[in-house]
C-alpha cells in the first residue's frame, strides 16, 4: 500500500507542516518523536481533514502516535468511516489495527463497542506473526477493560493448525516454531499487563495512584514495559484532567492538578538513589526522565538539574517531555 501524501487544501483544516512530515513522510529514526507544542484541537482538525481512506500502514502508525499523544478524542467518528472491512492483505489489516487502537483508546462507549467488533473481525482474519502481535496492542489500547480471551483462543487455534503440518513439512515447522516463540509469549505478556493496569487504576488514593503510575512509566518497578510504560505515561497525563479516574475522561488539563503531578515527579526524584538493581547509567536516565516530567507539567528545575538535562539533550526519547532525542 503506497504512502499517502498530504494534499488537503481546505480552509477548515489547519496547516501543520510538522505533522505533514511526521505522518506522511515517516522517518524510521523519528518513530515516536511526535512534534511537540501543538494545540490539541488543531491537531484533531488536522487529522480529520488529512487522514484519508488510502492512508498507508506506516502513516497510520504515526496517526496513532499523534492522536494518543494529544488525546484527540474528536477523531474517532472520522476514523470509523475509514474502516469498512475491505482489507485485502496483511498490511491493510495492520493499518486497520492502528486505527482501531486509536478508537479503542480515545472513544466513548459507542466507539469502543465499534472497536471491539472490529477487533473481533481482525482477529478472525489475522494470519501472520506481525498481525497477531499487532493485535496484542489493540488489546492494550482498550486499557484494563480489554478482554484477551478471544485473541488467546485464536492464537491457540492458529498454533494447532500449524502444528498439524509441522511434523512432516520443514517449512511449516519453521513457521510453527516462530509463531510459538513470538506470538504466544506476547499474548501472555499483554494479558498480564492488563491485570497490572487494573490494579493501578483501582487505587483510590490519588497521590498513591500517581506514584505507582509514575513507577510504571519510569520503569523502576513493574514489568511488561512495552505495554505498561506508554499506558502509564498517558495515565499520568490524565491525572492532570481530574482528581479521580472516572473524572479523567477528556482534556483539557487543570493547572492545579498539573502542579500536583509536577510535585509528584519532584517527590519521586529523591527516591531514585534508593531504587535497587539500577546501574548508574540507568539511574541517570531515570533522573533525566523525571526532570523532563517536572518541566512537562509546568514545574521548575534548578541550574544543576538544567545542566544534567543539557548533557542529555540529544539522548533518549521520553513520552512526558518536550525535549530529548529528535525533539529539539
Amino acid at each position: 500500500m503506497a504512502e499517502q501524501t498530504n494534499g488537503n487544501t481546505s480552509d477548515d483544516v489547519p496547516r501543520i507542516p510538522e505533522l505533514d512530515e511526521y505522518i506522511f513522510q515517516p522517518d524510521p529514526y523519528r518513530s515516536g518523536a511526535v512534534p511537540r507544542h501543538l494545540i490539541p484541537v488543531e491537531v484533531a482538525k488536522y487529522l480529520i481533514g488529512n487522514v484519508k481512506p488510502d492512508i498507508g500502514f506506516k502513516s497510520a502508525i504515526r496517526v496513532e502516535d499523534v492522536a494518543k499523544f494529544y488525546e484527540t478524542f474528536e477523531v474517532t467518528e472520522h476514523l470509523r468511516t475509514l474502516l469498512a472491512r475491505k482489507e485485502s492483505d496483511d498490511e491493510g489489516r495492520r493499518r486497520s489495527m492502528a486505527l482501531v487502537r486509536v478508537i479503542a483508546y480515545l472513544g466513548n462507549e459507542d466507539d469502543r463497542a465499534f472497536a471491539r467488533k472490529y477487533y473481533e473481525y481482525l482477529i478472525s482474519r489475522a494470519e501472520s506473526v506481525d498481525e497477531f502481535i499487532d493485535l496484542t496492542y489493540v488489546l492494550d489500547s482498550f486499557g484494563p477493560e480489554g478482554d484477551g480471551g478471544l485473541l488467546k483462543k485464536a492464537v491457540n487455534a492458529r498454533a494447532t493448525a500449524l502444528a498439524a503440518g509441522a511434523e512432516t513439512e520443514y517449512q511449516t515447522r519453521l513457521v510453527y516454531l516462530d509463531f510459538e516463540e513470538k506470538v504466544k509469549n506476547q499474548v501472555d505478556r499483554a494479558e498480564r499487563a492488563q491485570a497490572e493496569k487494573a490494579k493501578l487504576v483501582s487505587i483510590g488514593d490519588r497521590r498513591k495512584r500517581i506514584e505507582e503510575e509514575m513507577k510504571a512509566y519510569l520503569t523502576t518497578e513493574y514489568g511488561f514495559l512495552e505495554y505498561l510504560q506508554p499506558w502509564a505515561a498517558r495515565r499520568v497525563h490524565r491525572e492532570s484532567w481530574g482528581r479521580s479516574v472516572t473524572e479523567q475522561v477528556q482534556r483539557p488539563e487543570q493547572e492545579p492538578l498539573k502542579q500536583d503531578v509536577a510535585a509528584s515527579f519532584r517527590a519521586i526524584l529523591g527516591e531514585i538513589d534508593r531504587v535497587p538493581h539500577l546501574e548508574e547509567d540507568d539511574r541517570e536516565s531515570v533522573r533525566v526522565r523525571v526532570l523532563r516530567g517536572i518541566k512537562f507539567f509546568g514545574g521548575e528545575t534548578n541550574s544543576e538539574e538544567e545542566e544534567l538535562l543539557r548533557q542529555y539533550r540529544g539522548k533518549q526519547l521520553d513520552l512526558l517531555a518536550n525535549e530529548g532525542f529528535q525533539l529539539q
